[in-house]
């Protein structure tokens, strides 16, 4: 589709492209590498001449190394970073519990400490690699869309300005605004940001810590009298990040000092202090999330689109997760699946945003309340109700975004079959030898898995088959256990989520083949295409 003639203020240079990507943080370079491995011509902007050297997002959960690992990098990262194992829970310095991560229901059963900038790094590579460049020093200024919206297919111009100057208006099929919290593409399409700014005080600093031993497989999380917290994590290379939230005025923008961390080291009796420092700052904290994640033919991913406290290290990864939910969809529609598939982002990502800030707010408001009776309460859980096993295993599967599902969503169908997973589940893998359940989710596109099916599964355009037998032995868990007996077939989305359970021969699977452009044939399966809207697709 093309648009008859330049829209008014929109002149410069015209290029094309299908999708544009504001923003080169970690969300948009997921969904940049998500979309060139499916075909697309993408370009990503940002505004900054080089990557930021510091950043505050520390946490790689389980879940986003899940999504690594489909681009052969989880191995890198794991290899780079710091895995955790728990988190140590104190008390007016007093040890109440701790929660084992290692309990978490996947390959990657530990939190990852690797900060941002060795994330973006990692995937710029990746990145690269396909053979895409982050247009950096360039200024995204405004955007038209053409009349309808994303089912329309009509498409948006989009306005850049180059550090020397130079404009360029930019045809695209699609437009993503992940440029943060100040998002101007949010701004541009008049989405309304709803929420509220913390009154608390946020501090942080990448210290060499000396005194007494600290744990370099755990994170340390202290609470102490007047609602203070400090969250304590090691870091590769001897450092430590430490966050200190008070309820002193956060108004007061002083700088924090190495000496004011160690004035509270000492008060909270920890018996370390901080030897150096490598980066110091404060910031503040919002709760805030958009009203709908798109509008037309733009899409709004990461904290363009939500934004909360650093409790439980949501922020980044969700944002990431954003993007691979969105990948596919465009993929679909560009291959020819009915447009409405589109809407399923706002439905199934609007829901989890909202269960993040929920969780993230709950957690910091526990942790700094000055109210005495909330107090004895939030300890009460800790000290006897955390320790129990299924409150680790839901405290695991929280933090690592294991536990996220879209049961019920549009974009899924479940016709019934055997064991507990149903259509709208993460897709859980299994290990045998040196071989996993999923090893062909590292190829994008739908995987079907033929559970029990002795050779009867349908053949799809375009879908990986993989059939297994919950008889076979070496897999651990069990396939058995993981998947329930067959006869069943599990179509696993290209982000991982079951779009569609049964046994494969009722209407169910025509209207989910329908609805996501898959094509039900006999014959040996084909391999994915997209058309591209650059080249007049």
């Amino acid at each position: 589709m093309r648009f008859p003639a330049i829209l008014p203020g929109m002149g410069g240079v015209m290029s094309g492209c299908d999708c544009l990507i504001v923003g080169a943080g970690p969300t948009g370079l997921t969904l940049a590498i998500e979309l060139k491995r499916l075909g697309f011509a993408v370009r990503i902007v940002d505004q900054l001449e080089r990557p930021a050297e510091h950043s505050r997002a520390l946490v790689v959960q389980a879940r986003t190394l899940e999504l690594l690992d489909r681009y052969g990098l989880a191995d890198r990262a794991v290899a780079q970073g710091l895995p955790l194992r728990g988190v140590e829970i104190y008390n007016e310095n007093q040890l109440q519990t701790e929660l084992h991560l290692d309990r978490i229901p996947s390959r990657f059963a530990f939190a990852l400490v690797l900060t941002q900038d060795r994330t973006e790094e990692l995937l710029s590579e990746q990145l690269h690699s396909l053979g895409v460049q982050i247009e950096r020093g360039v200024t995204f200024e405004g955007l038209r869309q053409g009349e309808g919206g994303a089912t329309e297919g009509k498409g948006v111009r989009a306005r850049l300005r180059r550090a020397d100057g130079g404009t360029e208006t930019v045809e695209s099929r699609w437009l993503a605004g992940c440029d943060g919290a100040h998002s101007v593409v949010r701004h541009e399409l008049g989405i309304g940001f709803g929420g509220e700014t913390s009154p608390l005080k946020f501090e942080l600093g990448d210290l060499k810590l000396v005194g007494r031993s600290l744990p370099n497989d755990r994170m340390m999380a202290h609470w102490d009298k007047g609602g203070q917290a400090m969250l304590v994590a090691p870091m590769r290379g001897g450092m430590h990040r430490v966050f200190r939230v008070t309820h002193e005025d956060a108004s007061r923008d002083a700088p924090p000092t190495m000496e004011g961390f160690n004035a509270d080291f000492e008060r909270m009796g920890l018996g370390i202090r901080a030897e150096s420092a490598e980066w110091l700052a404060s910031f503040h904290v919002n709760e805030r999330q958009v009203e709908a994640y798109s509008k037309g033919d733009v899409f709004l991913l990461g904290d363009a689109a939500h934004i909360h406290s650093p409790v439980g290290g949501q922020g980044m990864n969700t944002g990431m997760q954003d993007a691979a939910n969105l990948a596919w969809k465009l993929a679909a529609v560009a291959g020819g699946a009915p447009g409405r598939l589109l809407n399923s982002y706002n439905e199934e990502r609007l829901g989890v945003g909202r269960q993040v800030l929920r969780g993230s707010g709950l957690g910091l408001r526990a942790a700094t309340t000055e109210n005495p009776l909330l107090e004895g309460l939030r300890n009460f859980v800790i000290r006897h109700l955390v320790p129990l096993a299924p409150m680790q295993d839901a405290a695991g599967r929280a933090v690592s975004e294991i536990n996220i599902e879209y049961r019920g969503s549009e974009a899924v169908v479940d016709e019934g079959g055997f064991g507990a997973l149903r259509a709208g589940d993460r897709m859980p893998d299994a290990v045998r030898g040196a071989g996993t359940l999923l090893e062909g989710m590292r190829e994008p596109g739908h995987l079907m898995i033929a559970v029990d099916g002795r050779g009867k599964a349908p053949a799809l355009s375009g879908v990986r088959s993989f059939e297994v037998s919950t008889g076979e032995a070496g897999w651990s868990p069990g396939l058995k256990e993981l998947l329930g007996e067959g006869p069943q077939i599990f179509l696993v989305r290209p982000d991982g989520y079951i779009g569609y359970r049964g046994r494969g021969d009722g209407e169910g699977l025509r209207r989910y083949a329908e609805m996501v452009g898959v094509e039900i044939r006999d014959g040996l399966p084909a391999g994915p295409t997209a058309r591209s809207f650059a080249d007049g697709g």
